[in-house]
């Protein structure tokens, strides 16, 4: 049984199951990228984020909400220009 889950979670990570569905590989390999670009931007800037959220947890009423949707705001945008500062 235990090699049977262990078959499956290492199965999933061979992406062989992907090999079923017709798609174009380019475009998963660009999201598979831009993903992996991601993480390792966010792995990067990790003190940063601590410090937005610790400040953000400072404050109380509507500016806690304002500042909360800034920093929203600002991450996805930091996130989505990956590519332009590449």
């Amino acid at each position: 049984m235990i090699k049977k889950v262990i078959n499956l979670i290492t199965g999933l990570f061979k992406f062989s199951w992907l090999k079923k569905i017709k798609f174009k590989w380019s475009w998963f390999k660009k999201l598979f990228g831009w993903i992996k670009s991601i993480l390792k931007e966010t792995l990067a800037q990790t003190f940063t984020l601590l410090g937005f959220f610790i400040a953000w947890l400072t404050l109380t009423g509507t500016a806690k909400d304002i500042v909360g949707i800034a920093i929203i705001i600002s991450i996805s945008l930091w996130l989505l220009t990956i590519g332009f500062r590449d």
